[in-house]
C-alpha cells in the first residue's frame, strides 16, 4: 500500500512538472465534457469534469481511535507559479469523506481526526442534509467551503466538502465555478456495494 501511494505520489509530481513547464498563471480545466464514476471502495458514484485532476481514492488507515476514514480528491483550475518546481495552488479543492456511523459520533464530538482539518474545524457539529456554505481559513487564503453530509443505508455518513478560493484570476468565471460545484456535490450517490465500502470502526 506505501508502495503504491509513493507511485502515485510521484506520477503526480511528474505531471506537474510537465503541466507547468512553459504555462505559468491559471490553467482552467474545461467544464464542457463530464463524467459519472463509480468508486466502489468509497461505494459513491460522483459526476466530475472529465478533465478534472484525480489525485488519491484510498482509506486512511485507523493508527488510533477515530481516524478511520475512506477518502477522494480531485481539483480543478491550476494556478501555476514561474517557479518550474512547485506544486500549483487550485481553484477548487474537492475531497469526499466516508466515516463509519462510530466515527462519526467521534466527528460531531470533535474527537476524530477530521474533526480538526480547516474545512470542518467550526463546522464539525451540524449534519448538512443540503448544499450549503461558509467562510473557511486554510493556510493558504480564506475561501468559501460547499457542503452535504449524506447518510449511507449501513449507517455510514459521507461528507462532501468542495473549497472554492477566490483568486482574482479566475473573478469573471466565479458563478460558472460555484455552479458546477454545486453540480458535482449533488451528483454524489450512495451505491449498493456496501460490504465493499466497510469503513473501519472505532478504535477496532
Amino acid at each position: 500500500m506505501r508502495r503504491f501511494s509513493m507511485i502515485i505520489s510521484l506520477v503526480f509530481a511528474l505531471d506537474i512538472l510537465i503541466t507547468s513547464a512553459g504555462c505559468a498563471g491559471l490553467q482552467r480545466t474545461s467544464l464542457e465534457s463530464w463524467k459519472e464514476t463509480n468508486f466502489s471502495t468509497m461505494g459513491i458514484s460522483v459526476e466530475m469534469p472529465t478533465k478534472a485532476l484525480l489525485v488519491e481514492t484510498g482509506l486512511s488507515p485507523e493508527k488510533k481511535k477515530g481516524s478511520g476514514y475512506r477518502s477522494l480528491n480531485f481539483y480543478l483550475h491550476p494556478i501555476y507559479s514561474e517557479k518550474v518546481i512547485s506544486e500549483p495552488i487550485y481553484i477548487v479543492n474537492c475531497w469526499i469523506y466516508r466515516l463509519s456511523a462510530e466515527n462519526y459520533g467521534l466527528f460531531k464530538k470533535k474527537e476524530h481526526d477530521l474533526s480538526f482539518d480547516w474545512q470542518f474545524k467550526d463546522h464539525y457539529q451540524d449534519f448538512h442534509t443540503e448544499v450549503t456554505n461558509y467562510v473557511a481559513k486554510n493556510y493558504v487564503s480564506d475561501g468559501i467551503c460547499f457542503r452535504k453530509d449524506i447518510k449511507c443505508p449501513n449507517g455510514d455518513i459521507v461528507l462532501v466538502t468542495v473549497m472554492y478560493g477566490s483568486y482574482k484570476q479566475n473573478k469573471s468565471h466565479e458563478k460558472e465555478d460555484i455552479e458546477a460545484i454545486k453540480r458535482i456535490i449533488n451528483s454524489v450517490k450512495v451505491l449498493d456495494v456496501q460490504k465493499n465500502a466497510d469503513v473501519p470502526s472505532a478504535g477496532k
